[in-house]
């Protein structure tokens, strides 16, 4: 996902970011299932607050990445409570 930096100061920086289209398949609504995603998200900005030692000037873009550990941790949780309740 691409941000656009806000601010940074004293190691926090302020992000903006909004979802990208995924890929040409979306335009013919096949393949992942990112065109279901990307349509109803698409007017959604969301601005996150991530603490980062290196730099950074407000304009500046830089890109977010989530492991894959980090991911399926968080489905697991989050489908956990389907099951619970």
């Amino acid at each position: 996902m691409g941000a656009t930096v806000v601010s940074w100061q004293q190691g926090v920086a302020l992000l903006h970011c909004q979802p990208r289209k995924a890929c040409n398949n979306c335009h013919s609504s096949r393949g992942c299932g990112g065109a279901f995603s990307n349509n109803t998200n698409s007017n959604k900005v969301h601005r996150l607050q991530i603490p980062i030692s290196q730099a950074l000037v407000p304009g500046q873009q830089v890109e977010l990445g989530f492991s894959e550990s980090g991911l399926l941790g968080c489905a697991l949780r989050c489908w956990s409570i389907f099951y619970l309740y």
